[in-house]
């Protein structure tokens, strides 16, 4: 896990790099991940049909959180 570890501003930065859009509706800024953006959040296997999204929190113009949701289908010994 250390070697693969990333703060949460970097681990925030790559997200908002990894979506088609962001949009902000109030202190909430969101968008739906690439495809790519969102296979990258399955860390193992080659998930199919993925989709995801983000939400990232604002408060005074500092992120206070984020959010990412992230679905696909995966094979695991033929199931």
């Amino acid at each position: 896990m250390p070697q693969t570890f990333k703060d949460p501003a970097a681990q925030a930065t790559e997200l908002a790099k990894a979506t088609k859009e962001l949009k902000a509706d109030g202190d909430v800024i969101a968008g739906a991940l690439t495809e790519e953006g969102a296979k990258s959040q399955f860390r193992a296997g080659n998930a199919k049909d993925v989709s995801g999204s983000v939400r990232f929190w604002i408060k005074e113009g500092a992120l206070t959180k984020y959010e990412v949701k992230a679905k696909g289908k995966m094979e695991r010994n033929g199931n």
